[in-house]
């Protein structure tokens, strides 16, 4: 065996010795009544955020705007100057509509949630504006012929639909489907 000692807890140590340790104030400190919860003396950690935590949302936002990411693979990138107006911009608005409430000590996580979603339904409607104003009537016009060409083939897509069913279920299907065929039929008169 080699001359190293194990590493052995004060107590097994004392106890394998002879020797008896008091646990009694242990005891004592684990018998105490804890003191009433005071909400007080929490940090206020979530509501309002810190400056720096702003500066550094702002700065997030910045890199969303300008950097490789899916918004700027589908919407484009925005230049810099206008990218760093922007997202001042989007972070101040988020913030003035989260901060209008007024949050509890119990309410300021649910706040700072509400003021992150915020920020980020922001930037993905600054896209959606940018991309909507970028791309003119054009785009506007080819959606509009593809929702006039599926309005022409609803009444075909009705009968192939009714056509399936009828095949699918035994005879009666009208009966059978009642409500679900008026709702189907519905959907696709939305279309």
């Amino acid at each position: 065996m080699s001359n190293r000692r194990r590493a052995i807890a004060p107590n097994v140590r004392v106890a394998g010795e002879g020797r008896r340790r008091s646990l009694t104030p242990l005891a004592e400190a684990v018998n105490t009544p804890l003191s009433p919860f005071a909400p007080s003396v929490l940090p206020s950690g979530f509501w309002p955020p810190s400056q720096s935590t702003r500066d550094a949302i702002v700065l997030r936002i910045e890199r969303m705007l300008v950097g490789p990411n899916m918004f700027s693979q589908r919407y484009g990138a925005v230049p810099g100057p206008e990218a760093n107006l922007a997202a001042a911009a989007i972070e101040a608005e988020a913030f003035a509509a989260a901060g209008a409430t007024l949050a509890s000590n119990r309410e300021q996580f649910e706040v700072f949630q509400a003021y992150c979603k915020g920020y980020a339904l922001r930037v993905f409607e600054f896209f959606e504006s940018r991309a909507a104003a970028a791309s003119g009537p054009c785009r506007n016009r080819e959606n509009r012929r593809r929702l006039l060409s599926l309005l022409r083939h609803r009444r075909r897509l009705l009968r192939l639909l009714r056509w399936r069913l009828r095949r699918l279920l035994p005879m009666g299907i009208d009966v059978i489907l009642g409500v679900r065929w008026k709702s189907v039929h519905g959907f696709l008169r939305t279309i």
